[in-house]
């Protein structure tokens, strides 16, 4: 059975955001990791946290910020990145988050297009993650990585090499990056791996976080083949312009998922 789930806003009062995701009947809440609400803001209110969790049936999956730098090719830098993460982890593990990301995010697209660089890059992709994989197994916490706008191959190429680390589906991040046929080559290819979905439209050229049916995504298309391999986990709705197209975009998901 598909449950529903809200992200936190980082810019909100994080106990408000969570209570906020019960009231609108959500199944649970993924918690944004991120500044403001970093790992110190969310340790501070921990008890409040944990209180407000309690009123979920399911547990809270974690979410780190989408500019982690774990593929420098500065290594010193890399590194202190690498203490970020795992301070995270960390919170995430107090927190009694089970589930949490990491982005895949190049700072410059010159990096990936170069064949030397890219492959430094990736890389790192994969030693860094490695590292915190085996981090987060010890402190019982999952690691997933979430696709961005890059090319399935060089996603691939670092999912390929962590046989451990699992796939967080961003379904408006491959359409992005290669429209209707790049979510049929995610979903096709990575099948029972996927392990978490997020869910929002654009119209191809920017990450604009509309609702569903708003933008140029043919969701009977995804929803069929996310059925192929019986999805049947976790999906947070990233519908940001308001709670009103929020709420519509989940009846339009249950209409077609459901049908």
């Amino acid at each position: 059975m598909i449950k529903i789930g809200k992200l936190t806003y980082p810019f909100g009062n994080i106990v408000k955001e969570i209570n906020k995701a019960k009231k609108l009947g959500f199944d649970y809440v993924e918690i944004g990791i991120e500044f403001p609400t970093n790992a110190s803001i969310l340790k501070k209110n921990k008890s409040s946290i944990i209180k407000a969790l309690k009123n979920f049936q399911y547990p809270p999956l974690g979410h780190t910020c989408w500019w982690y730098l774990l593929n420098l090719p500065y290594d010193g830098v890399r590194k202190a990145w690498l203490s970020q993460a795992k301070i995270d982890i960390n919170i995430a593990n107090e927190l009694g988050i089970k589930l949490l990301n990491f982005h895949f995010w190049v700072p410059t697209s010159i990096l990936l297009e170069n064949k030397e660089s890219r492959k430094i890059i990736l890389d790192n992709y994969v030693k860094s993650l490695n590292e915190l994989t085996n981090f987060a197994k010890k402190k019982q916490v999952i690691l997933m990585l979430e696709n961005g706008e890059e090319k399935f191959g060089y996603y691939k190429y670092v999912l390929d090499r962590i046989p451990k680390l699992k796939v967080h589906f961003d379904i408006g991040h491959a359409f992005l990056s290669g429209g209707m046929t790049n979510i049929k080559r995610f979903i096709s290819y990575f099948g029972d791996r996927i392990i978490h979905v997020h869910i929002h439209d654009n119209h191809g050229k920017l990450d604009e976080h509309l609702a569903l049916g708003k933008g140029k995504i043919n969701w009977k298309k995804v929803f069929s083949w996310l059925k192929k391999p019986k999805y049947d986990k976790t999906i947070t709705f990233e519908v940001f312009k308001s709670e009103k197209d929020l709420i519509k975009s989940i009846k339009y998901f249950k209409k077609f998922w459901y049908n």
